[in-house]
């Protein structure tokens, strides 16, 4: 870099270079290893030009600002990276700044810096035996890595490598798939960059040995029935299992389950037990359990396989009762299962029978349906009786694991005999009987009389006798005692109850007497028009309804109508009632009514009213009258009545009484009062009063309360200019007072029957403004006004007058090139408006006319231009712009300029022979004629000359648009040829010299065809191709041809039409040679014709032929498979002729697979040359293939091919191969000799059969020792040789299946002998059974059989081996099995050994072969004595013993039975009272003790005594419950263990229950005593051992549970007896430590912070307790002080009771900020514990707080005061703490003038506290006014003391509009105002004008307010206000008013004179001067006129005109003066 410095000085100047440099080093590349230092170094070159230099070091992506140091001597800056990191990587750049007061110059240094090292290494883990292991190494540098993995410092392979150039990052990665113990050591990754390594971190591998071992299994579970437990086993060594956790799969995740089982070790494996309580539904489905193991800090977890938990559920149970209460209905019993597994059956059952009643019968059994997992049945009864009551049960049995589901229902039939709806009672004692029917007894009668029950004891007019229950049947009967005539129609009702389920069955019955009821009516009814209702009521028993029921008028009958509504009600406890309503009375409606019941006999009830009917009305209707008629309003007071009228009066605003010359009556049939008012009457209330004769009533309507009279206004102004156009609209305003939104029209003055309705209508403030918009899309002018209706109209009117032009442009505007062109147009200008301005548009661009000129009225504008191609079809448009308007503004006429010319069409380009058209398109005037001419052979630019066409050949479309013509010329040439591309054609107008040249392309038709080779009677295709230029340009017709004849589609050939193929942009025809033509080579001719050439090809189809020949042979197999008959190979071959070269002929399986010549294994394929046209190939099948053939036919193929000419299609020839083969099956079986046997043979595919004996070969035919049977399918073919057993006691004999008398298999007939040996013991001794098989050759089963349940079963082999299965015992017998065979002899032999025997019985040797099963009987005679139960018998104090002696022979036998206790011969009459049976002896021990027994027998015949065993009675111990006592405090638990007997005898424990007082605690641990309350006890895990059960129960300790005992029971069952025997233990003592307060909580207000606790402790009392109190505060921790303390005895124990007294100290009730308040809480704490440890600090101290609540704290803003409005509303919040607004009281303060505060009832409000306890009051004034703006505080009241809050003022808002200035009409008016600072933004300001009540929005900004109003008329001015709209209420301004000043219509200037406007305020005049000196004033008092801008009117619009001074003449011959007094020598 170089620096250049210029000095100069006096003699030169000179030229300073100076080099400056910046130097880096390192200069190069830096490749370093991660963890090393990295040292960067930049010098700047000295300079004493530049006295500042610095250097900064940045990356690509940022500054970098440390690690920088500065050496300023060397001018070095050092960056030093220690220790680098990968991240480090990159290009660092050096940047040298010098710089000066001139300039500054920047120097840049780079240098890479590549940092070596792992990006990704191992980290030391552990890993699972059986699992996957995977180390990753990743490292980045310079150049791709070398990397070495060790194991244990030991180089290890690894398994993928790879790098990546991007990142210059090499990978590699070692897997172990199956980790073993040999896994396990210390890895480390190398890496080799050329001859340096870098080494990785050591990675340490620690193998561990987890995972799940046993799978949990599949479960079933009931709903709400059974617990269900799922196991699940893993490992437990290396290392232990932390937990087991179980997860139920949902859906896509699995979900946590609370795991109520255990987990329980069993030496290397963990066991987990899944227990799920309470199933429901949605239990179902598939669990996993997780065994989570901690290694090395870390949780790993290992899942099991999914389990499915399937759940059972009855999800529609029959209802526990059903009654109902008729016989003959039917009834539906519907059970339903939900469940995961099927069901097996489903059972109906009734009072525990399964046979059902008629009745009942299954209408719906139902099936299981798997979408919905739901089975229901339905059972009907049909028809019901009272027999059909019953219990009904409904049972699911299961296929698979699982009770039977069962629900039960119990269905009740009570039918009750209803009582007569009535009964006519007489005199005296009445008597009522009810009868049910049911199938259970009601539980209670009740009697009702009139709704209330009877009560005999209460009432002695009435008696009941009550029934009893018999044969389901019940009658009871009421009597009521003394009744007479006189009493009321009676109600009496008989229920029924019942229970299970709860109903009731009631009947009802009325006892009457007949008579008027109720009140009477009225003697005369008055009714001033409303409805009138009437109403009769009679007391008539039930069934007494008269005959009629009519209601007379004026005694004619009426019935509903449009004026009459008749009612009669149905009887309703005896009264039948009617009713006549007058729906809409009328005078014609007075007159006498009458209500008639009547009865046989003419018997006739009946009552009358009078009714007068007074109608008053009024007219016009309606609260509010308005008049909008100039003629005024009539008022009617119309009446209509019977009653003659006094006098009528009329009252008019202010009550006062009007003029009677006002009001008129009309007489008619109704009486019309008129009152007349003019249009000037008062507005308000008029009123008409009626006075009737006699007094009888005053009618006063309800008044007209408002009349108004109002007029129609048209504000418009009487003469509006408008223009028109599109979207020009003028609107007409009219505008009237009125009480609500009228309709308004508008009338147009040309057509008076024209009445518009208002384009919008408004209502605001009380007038109607109505507006008309007038769209002036086209011209109107018209007189319009607005009306309400014909009379009321306004009396002004408004004149449109429309704006146009006078002299349009014309729509176009031609000329030719470069001619120039003058437009002009010229409009209206009036003199009302000022001077319009007239201007010029063209291409969007404004332009000034060139002249414009303003004369009569009209305005006239001109512009020129010139035509040429720019401006060819240009718009041009003159605008006139009018000001002053009253719509509009702009008027426009346009003009188009449009320039002669021609122009050619789109040259065709056409093939010879086509027809063309050529087209020029001419712009032209309309009429222009277009020629043609063709250039002649000797043109040239010397010699034009043409050749005209005749107008022939010529076609002309003209377009005429306007003044303009568009013609479009067409040349056609009907065919052309290549010459006619030759010349020149021109199309050209002869008058306007304009032409158009072009030249005509002609093109030649090109076309393809191909040629074809195809196999003899195939379908092939020819195709032929011409190439085009376009899917526009097809040739005229493609077709083919054969010898000259045309082909078309047929049988023969289908020919397809020339058709376009976009894609190549060719068209195409083909032509198909169908099947069976193609027999000989032929030339085909396609021929493509263009308009008159066509183009002819030749294309060849060559024939060849193909001839195959296939084969068929057969083949035998067994039934393993092997093959019969020997097998060979075989061939096929394929012959093509007629070839013109040779082929290639290859072959294809059957299977679509071409067959290699390469597989010699299968296959040899020969083919020959090609010989004379023809060629032979040859396929050999060797055995290999011949062998996979199907056993059907199939088609192998040979395809020809070629490369040297196209085959179409390619030959593929089928050659058929058939191989039969037949499957040859037989059967035999090992049979017992001498019972029958069966052989069978059968072969598929069907063949015939035949049987050989084996010695001999002689034929086996039906006899009596054989039968055979032959069964043929379509299939196969099986024959049976059914041998008998005549010939199998011959022995083992060999028999032959033959197959077509060529193929045959030996059937050998295998027999086998049983032998058996039984046995003859004594009881219990061992007996043997023995079973032997001898000659068997198959595989057999022995199995030992005993009352048809298998004992045991052994499985023997042809290999001499068996497989024994022991499959149940005998109650009496165990069994084992022995076996043995030899295959020597071939003999198989099975041992049964009885253990213990006891009884005689018959075994079964069942020899079962795969035929069928063989039975041989084995006796078995035991002989001997037992006594039962045996062993020691564990029973229960109490509970009876039952032994049973037993003597067990073959025979019952004849002797004496002994009974003996404890060695002795038992006396007793327990052994006295023996029950003896033949055979045994038992004994009832009904009071036992702990002894020992046994017994004898003797034979009568024999007197040997047999002795019994000893049988040990023992008696148990008793219930135990421990400890025997618990104390505790609260929150403590307690447990108490009860210990039972368990695994008795005759006894079986139920269930332990623990008795909390005298109720048990429940299964859930809920308890509740005699009180009500409720404890919730926790039961622990139960221990069993085999003697006894111990229950234990927990639960927290409080003075609930001590307060009742607790003790446990325990329930046995018996099985000598069926009584429950329960156990009960001794109570356990419970014990209570209590500590409690008083009062808590405790409320503290700042005025009152002190309070005293009264403290009760009550404890065990072994030694003097300890006690403290203390609390916590701001100021930290602080004690209360001990005021008593007393002790005495109490329940066993010591209460202590001690009074402590706490203070907070002094405090404010007021906060400063809202954010403050908030309730405070303390803890006053007392802890006290026996002994004398620290009670603070020992846990074992009992604590009791009490919680202390400070509330009362106020706050109320007083800072800023409230912004308020007069009239509106003002509303002051003060807030204060409080738990509750129960006790509190709030009042509301106002400071007086003298500075007092007084109670202010104003209204007020109360919140309920908040979460914070924040109570809000406020005190809202609804309408401010002047004395409420004041201060304002408020006073709260709690817990008897009171808080004041802070104090607010109220301050005035105030609202100013500047005044406003006078403005002129037409313009802008703006209005300033303000309003008072410190107040809230308001909502709204509007600026009102007062008159109209319009309303204009306000700019608000800070507190200034600013409105515009663009435009002011005179209907604008008048006073103005601002309404300012607060959330506090709307402030008002004071009115200011607004002037708007009118200008005057211009008055034309006089001859000769000029006007001078001379402004005088808001007033100007218009002074008259001459326009020079030549001129004089003619009238010198005319001289000024002056404008009246208040109305716009002039005082005078005759101003003097000047006049010019004529100059008298000399002599005064030829002047004639008359006037002689004229002296001057001039004349004006």
């Amino acid at each position: 870099w170089y620096q250049r410095r210029v000095r100069e000085d006096e003699s030169s100047p000179s030229l300073q270079l100076t080099l400056i440099d910046l130097l880096m080093e390192p200069t190069d590349q830096q490749v370093v290893t991660a963890g090393t230092i990295v040292e960067l170094s930049c010098i700047l070159t000295f300079s004493t030009d530049f006295s500042d230099r610095s250097v900064t070091w940045s990356t690509a992506s940022a500054q970098i600002t440390s690690g920088i140091s500065w050496d300023s001597s060397s001018s070095t800056s050092t960056l030093i990276i220690s220790p680098v990191t990968l991240s480090d990587s990159g290009v660092y750049t050096c940047t040298g700044t010098y710089s000066n007061s001139d300039s500054t110059v920047e120097l840049t240094k780079q240098v890479e810096v590549i940092v070596r090292g792992f990006q990704e290494v191992p980290a030391s883990q552990t890993a699972f035996l059986g699992e996957r292991l995977v180390l990753q190494c990743v490292v980045v540098g310079e150049q791709q890595a070398t990397i070495i993995w060790t194991k244990d410092s030991v180089d290890v392979p690894e398994d993928v490598t790879s790098y990546d150039p991007s990142t210059k990052s090499t990978s590699s990665t070692l897997l172990d798939d199956v980790i073993t113990r040999g896994t396990e050591g210390v890895y480390q990754c190398q890496a080799i960059f050329g001859v340096e390594m870098v080494e990785g971190p050591l990675a340490t591998v620690t193998v561990y040995d987890i995972g799940v071992v046993n799978n949990p299994d599949d479960t079933v579970g009931i709903v709400g029935d059974q617990d269900i437990t799922l196991s699940c086993t893993a490992k437990n060594n290396d290392p232990p299992v932390t937990a087991i956790q179980w997860y139920k799969v949902n859906g896509d995740r699995e979900v946590l389950q609370e795991n109520l089982g255990d987990l329980v070790a069993e030496g290397q494996l963990a066991v987990s037990t899944f227990l799920r309580t309470d199933v429901k539904m949605s239990d179902a489905g598939q669990y996993r359990c997780y065994a989570v193991y901690l290694v090395e800090s870390q949780l790993i977890t290992r899942i099991s396989s999914p389990a499915n938990l399937y759940v059972r559920e009855l999800s529609a149970k029959l209802p526990q009762f059903v009654s109902v209460d008729s016989e003959g209905g039917t009834q539906e019993f519907r059970c339903e299962y939900h469940g995961d597994d099927g069901v097996g059956q489903v059972l109906w059952g009734w009072n525990g029978e399964t046979t059902l009643p008629p009745e009942y019968t299954v209408i719906d059994q139902g099936e299981y349906d798997a979408d919905s997992r739901k089975w229901g049945s339905t059972l009907e009864v049909n028809p019901i009786s009272i027999r059909s009551g019953g219990r009904v049960q409904c049972t699911f049995t299961f296929t698979n694991t699982g009770n039977d589901m069962i629900s039960t229902s119990v269905f009740r039939v009570r039918v009750l005999t209803p009582l007569p709806p009535s009964m006519q009672s007489g005199e005296g004692n009445f008597p009522i009987t009810c009868t049910v029917l049911a199938s259970d007894e009601p539980v209670k009668v009740t009697w009702y009389v009139n709704d209330e029950p009877v009560q005999t004891d209460l009432d002695s007019n009435k008696v009941i006798a009550p029934g009893f229950f018999n044969q389901n049947t019940r009658s009871d009967t009421l009597t009521i005692l003394q009744r007479t005539y006189y009493d009321p129609p009676t109600s009496v009702t008989c229920k029924y109850s019942f229970i299970n389920p709860l109903s009731d069955l009631t009947s009802t019955t009325v006892l009457s007497f007949r008579g008027w009821y109720g009140s009477q009516l009225k003697p005369t009814t008055y009714s001033f028009g409303e409805a009138v209702l009437m109403e009769c009521s009679l007391g008539i028993g039930v069934g007494d309804e008269p005959d009629s029921i009519q209601w007379l008028y004026d005694s004619s009958p009426i019935t509903s109508s449009s004026s009459y509504l008749i009612t009669t009600s149905p009887q309703t406890n005896g009264l039948l009632q009617t009713t006549l309503t007058l729906l809409s009375p009328t005078t014609s409606t007075s007159g006498l009514y009458t209500c008639q019941f009547t009865y046989p006999l003419q018997e006739v009830y009946e009552q009358n009213t009078r009714v007068v009917v007074s109608i008053l009305t009024r007219k016009p209707p309606g609260d509010q009258v308005y008049s909008y008629a100039n003629s005024g309003i009539e008022l009617s007071c119309i009446v209509d009545t019977t009653i003659q009228i006094e006098q009528v009066r009329w009252f008019g605003p202010g009550r006062v009484q009007l003029d009677p010359d006002l009001y008129t009556t009309l007489e008619t049939d109704v009486v019309t009062h008129v009152l007349s008012l003019s249009r000037d009457a008062p507005s308000g209330e008029y009123r008409c009063q009626v006075e009737l004769e006699g007094d009888v009533v005053e009618m006063f309507p309800d008044k007209f309360p408002d009349v108004e009279f109002s007029e129609i206004e048209l504000l418009s102004e009487d003469d509006l200019f408008v223009t028109s156009g599109p979207g020009v609209t003028v609107t007409l305003t009219c505008r009237v007072e009125s009480p609500d939104q009228l309709q308004l029209y508008f009338r147009v003055q040309s057509d008076p029957g024209n009445v518009i309705p208002a384009t919008s209508v408004s209502y605001q403030g009380s007038a109607t403004t109505a507006s008309l918009i007038i769209p002036l899309d086209a011209p109107i002018e018209d007189t319009y006004t607005c009306m309400k209706s014909e009379s009321e109209y306004s009396t002004t009117t408004a004149t449109l007058h429309v704006l146009d032009f006078s002299a349009p442009l014309p729509r176009a505007t031609r000329g030719s090139e470069e001619e120039m062109v003058v437009m002009e147009c010229a409009a209206l200008a009036p003199e009302q408006l000022p001077q319009p301005n007239i201007y010029w548009t063209a291409g969007g661009n404004r332009t000034e006319s060139d002249e414009v000129q303003v004369s009569q009225r009209q305005i006239r504008g001109t512009l020129s231009t010139t035509i040429s191609h720019d401006t060819d079809g240009e718009l041009y448009t003159c605008v006139v712009e009018y000001s002053g308007v009253a719509a509009g503004g702009e008027i426009y006429t346009s003009t188009t300029l449009l320039m002669n010319k021609i122009e050619a069409g789109t040259i065709p380009t056409v093939y010879s022979g086509e027809s063309a058209t050529l087209s020029c398109l001419a712009t032209v005037p309309p009429g222009t004629q277009v020629s043609w001419r063709k250039r002649a052979p000797d043109y040239t630019q010397e010699n034009q000359n043409y050749v005209m066409f005749s107008t022939g050949g010529l076609i002309e479309i003209r377009n005429t648009v306007g003044d303009d013509e568009i013609t479009t010329s067409l040349l056609i040439f009907n065919s052309v040829t290549k010459s006619d591309s030759s010349f020149s054609m021109e199309c050209f107008v002869a008058e306007l010299e304009i032409s158009a040249m072009m030249v005509l392309e002609v093109l030649e038709t090109k076309a393809t065809v191909t040629h074809v080779e195809a196999l003899a009677g195939s379908r092939v295709t020819l195709s032929c191709t011409v190439q085009l230029l376009g899917a526009n340009r097809l040739v005229d017709e493609m077709y083919w041809e054969l010898d000259g004849r045309r082909l078309t589609s047929g049988v023969e050939y289908d020919v397809t039409q020339g058709y376009f193929n976009e894609a190549d942009s060719t068209q195409k025809t083909l032509l198909t040679v169908k099947e069976g033509v193609t027999t000989e080579d032929k030339v085909y001719q396609c021929s493509v014709r263009r308009g008159i050439e066509t183009t002819r090809l030749p294309a060849h189809l060559y024939v060849y032929y193909v001839e195959p020949r296939g084969l068929t042979f057969s083949v035998a197999v067994s039934a393993d498979g092997s093959y019969i008959t020997e097998i060979t190979p075989h061939s096929v071959t394929c012959t093509a002729a007629g070839l013109s070269a040779s082929v290639d002929i290859v072959w294809i399986t059957s299977t679509s697979q071409q067959i290699s010549p390469e597989d010699t294994l299968n296959y040899e394929i020969n083919t020959g040359a090609l010989v004379d046209g023809e060629q032979i190939s040859t396929l050999t099948l060797k055995e290999t293939a011949v062998r996979n053939l199907p056993p059907y036919p199939v088609n192998f193929q040979c395809k020809v091919t070629s490369e040297e000419y196209p085959l179409s299609p390619p030959a593929l020839i089928p050659v058929p191969i058939e191989r039969k083969l037949y499957t040859l099956t037989w059967g035999s079986f090992d049979v017992l000799s001498g019972s029958s046997a069966v052989l069978s043979c059968s072969v598929t595919p069907p063949g015939p059969l035949s049987w050989v004996h084996g010695d001999d070969d002689t034929p086996v035919l039906p006899s009596d020792a054989y039968s055979l049977n032959l069964t043929e399918t379509e299939v196969s073919v099986e024959s049976v040789v059914s041998v008998q057993g005549s010939v199998t006691d011959l022995g083992d004999q060999m028999f032959k299946c033959q197959l077509e008398q060529v193929v045959e298999v030996e059937v050998p007939l295998k027999t086998f002998s049983v032998e058996v040996v039984g046995a003859n013991v004594k009881a219990g001794e061992t007996a043997t059974l023995s079973c032997t098989v001898l000659g068997a050759a198959d595989p057999l089963t022995i199995s030992w059989v005993y009352q048809d349940t298998i004992v045991s079963s052994s499985d023997f082999t042809s290999e001499s081996t068996s497989e024994s299965t022991n499959e149940s015992t005998n109650e009496s017998n165990s069994e084992s099995t022995n076996e043995s065979t030899s295959e020597s002899t071939s003999e198989s032999a099975s041992v049964l050994e009885l253990q213990s025997t006891s009884v005689d019985a018959v075994y079964t040797c069942r020899v079962s072969t795969r035929a069928q099963s063989y039975d041989t009987p084995v006796e078995l005679i035991v002989d001997d004595i037992v006594l039962k139960p045996e062993g020691e018998l564990r029973v229960l104090e109490g509970a009876p013993v039952e032994l049973t002696c037993k003597f067990t022979t073959s025979a019952i036998s004849e002797g004496v039975f002994k009974w003996y206790r404890n060695g002795e011969r038992c006396t007793t009459s327990v052994c006295n009272d023996a029950f003896i049976h033949p055979g045994y002896s038992t004994i009832n021990i009904t009071n036992p003790t702990t002894s020992s027994w046994h017994c004898s027998f003797t034979k009568l015949n024999n007197p040997r005594e047999v002795m019994s065993e000893l049988v040990e009675v023992t008696v148990v111990d008793p219930i135990s419950i421990s400890p025997g006592s618990v104390w505790g405090r609260d929150g403590d638990q307690g447990i108490v263990s009860c210990t039972v007997p368990d695994h008795l005898t005759f006894s079986t424990l139920i269930e332990v229950e623990w008795m909390w007082g005298q109720f048990q605690v429940d299964s859930r641990g809920v308890g509740v005593n005699e009180r009500g309350q409720v404890v919730l006890f926790q039961f622990e895990e139960e221990q069993s051992t085999e003697t006894a059960r111990t229950s234990s129960i927990s639960f927290p300790i409080s003075g609930v549970v001590t307060d009742t005992q607790l003790y446990c029971q325990a329930r046995y069952t018996t099985s000598t007896s069926p009584l429950i025997i329960t156990m009960t233990s001794s109570p356990c003592q419970l014990g209570h430590v209590t500590l409690v307060a008083s009062p808590d909580p405790v409320i503290l207000t700042p005025l009152s912070t002190e309070v005293i606790l009264n403290f009760v402790y009550h404890y065990q009392g072994q030694a003097t307790p300890t006690t403290a109190a203390y609390f916590t505060t701001d100021s930290g921790l602080l004690y209360g002080t001990h005021v008593s303390r007393e002790e005495v005895a109490s329940y066993g124990g010591i209460k202590l009771t001690e009074q402590v007294r706490f203070g907070l100290g002094q405090m404010s009730s007021t906060v400063s900020s809202r954010e403050e308040l908030v309730i405070k809480e303390y803890a006053f704490i007392y802890t006290a514990i026996e002994g004398e440890s620290d009670p603070m600090t020992d846990p074992a101290a009992v604590t009791t707080t009490v919680h202390g609540v400070l509330v009362g704290l106020t706050f109320l803003d007083s800072n800023q005061p409230l912004n308020v409005v007069l009239g509106g509303r003002a509303i002051i919040s003060a807030f204060f703490t409080a738990l509750s607004i129960m006790d509190v009281r709030v009042e509301w303060e106002r400071r007086g003038d003298d500075g007092s505060w007084e109670t202010f009832y104003g209204g007020s409000t109360l919140s309920d506290p908040d979460d914070s306890g924040v109570v809000t009051t406020q005190l809202i004034i609804s309408n401010v006014e002047m004395s409420d703006v004041a201060e304002y505080r408020a006073r709260v009241e709690m817990v008897g003391v009171t808080m004041v809050t802070e104090s607010v003022g109220l301050s005035l808002v105030t609202v100013v509009l500047r005044q406003v200035e006078s403005v002129w009409e037409r313009e802008g008016a703006s209005f300033t105002g303000y309003i008072s600072d410190d107040t809230e933004v308001p909502s709204s300001v509007l600026l009102v004008h007062e008159e109209s009540g319009s309303k204009t929005p306000v700019t608000v900004s800070n507190t200034e307010l600013t409105a515009e109003t663009p435009m002011v008329f005179s209907s604008n001015q008048g006073s103005y206000y601002l309404l300012v709209s607060f959330s506090f209420g709307t402030a008002t301004s004071t009115p200011v008013p607004l002037v708007v000043l009118r200008r005057c219509r211009p008055i034309p200037a006089p001859p000769n004179t000029q006007l001078t406007t001379q402004e005088q305020g808001t007033s100007y005049t218009l002074a008259v001067s001459c326009i020079s000196e030549q001129y004089v004033i003619m009238w010198e008092e005319k001289v000024q006129a002056t404008c009246d801008t208040t109305s716009g009117l002039w005082d005078t619009t005759e101003l003097t005109p000047c006049g010019r001074i004529i100059p008298v003449p000399t002599d005064n011959t030829d002047t004639d003066i008359e006037d002689g007094n004229n002296t001057s020598n001039q004349i004006q």
